[in-house]
């Protein structure tokens, strides 16, 4: 419709007409299980049509794939100022104001049952006792209600 009708004897025969991709048959990839749309628009020389997805309202997601989540992805950085490996893979525009993960490639603690921990004043990361356990100078960080064990 709109290209070259079959009754048009004037037609080029090698002429084809433009898919577009957002049509009933054009193809794309959108995610339309979800209820994403298709946006089309021609390429500014005229040579082809390009296409995106966009999620709905509520959903997340390139619009190739969308999903509903509780938790909506924000970008951090890590205690050295650079993006998360997760935040570079989530492909996050840089107008978002990241949040500041500070235990993100920090180094591994070295005792047993500890982990990066930071305070809410902001201060550097540091290796602390999990919950639930107690630091201890002779054998690091312990069980804080250790099981009793009785003798036969």
């Amino acid at each position: 419709e709109g290209c070259c009708s079959a009754a048009d004897s004037e037609c080029r025969s090698n002429f084809v007409c433009p898919v577009n991709p957002c049509g009933l048959d054009g193809g794309n990839d959108c995610d339309s299980s979800k209820g994403a749309t298709c946006r089309s628009s021609v390429y500014e020389d005229g040579s082809g049509v390009e296409y995106s997805c966009l999620c709905p309202e509520g959903l997340l997601g390139s619009g190739r794939l969308c999903s509903s989540s509780d938790v909506v992805p924000q970008p951090k950085v890590g205690f050295d100022g650079k993006p998360t490996a997760d935040t570079v893979a989530s492909n996050f525009c840089s107008c978002t104001k990241p949040a500041v993960d500070q235990c993100a490639g920090f180094p591994t603690c070295e005792k047993k049952n500890a982990v990066c921990m930071t305070r809410p004043d902001g201060s550097k990361p540091s290796c602390q006792c999990k919950p639930g356990y107690l630091d201890t100078e002779a054998h690091g960080c312990v069980d804080e209600t250790p099981p009793n064990l009785k003798l036969r």
